[in-house]
């Protein structure tokens, strides 16, 4: 349950309950990959939830994370895996002018069910039960950025590839 008195002391404004957004997956691909910028994260997002995961990789700006009871802040290069139905948003500093994050939303069984019980999978299975709050990636290799890219960057089982 999110404490939404931490919400409030925070920022002095109250975050009501998150709701939901409906995650429109493409129909030939299995994985939602956006790449936005905006002048502050906030004004395009609000507290809000989706049974997909999602990862998410700050690529500009500064502010505070919301994900579940947690709040931290985020720069450039924050990594984050949220979980399905865990609330979330994005609260830009005042004085920032340029945010822009990557986002790669997927089902929990976009592998299909029978890829969580085989033992090559059990390392994303326990990464997957993890983030059922978030898990919060720090200190990765720089190797890890240009992974990104190649998830953004191409289709099909090669996207699916990267992101294993």
């Amino acid at each position: 349950m999110v404490n939404q008195s931490l919400v409030y002391s925070e920022y002095g404004k109250r975050m009501e309950k998150p709701a939901f957004e409906n995650v429109v997956l493409d129909a030939v691909e299995s994985l939602r990959v956006l790449q936005f910028s905006c002048p502050a994260f906030q004004s395009n997002h609000t507290w809000h939830f989706h049974p997909q995961y999602e990862l998410t990789l700050i690529l500009k700006g500064e502010g505070r994370r919301f994900v579940g009871d947690s709040i931290e802040p985020f720069y450039p290069g924050d990594l984050v895996l949220i979980g399905p139905n865990v609330p979330h948003c994005w609260i830009s500093d005042g004085e920032a002018r340029e945010n822009e994050m990557f986002v790669l939303q997927f089902d929990p069984m976009f592998l299909g069910e029978t890829f969580y019980s085989i033992p090559e999978a059990k390392g994303i299975t326990a990464l997957f039960k993890d983030s059922n709050k978030a898990v919060h990636f720090q200190d990765y290799p720089e190797e890890v950025k240009g992974l990104i890219d190649n998830i953004r960057d191409s289709e099909g089982l090669r996207r699916i590839a990267h992101l294993l």
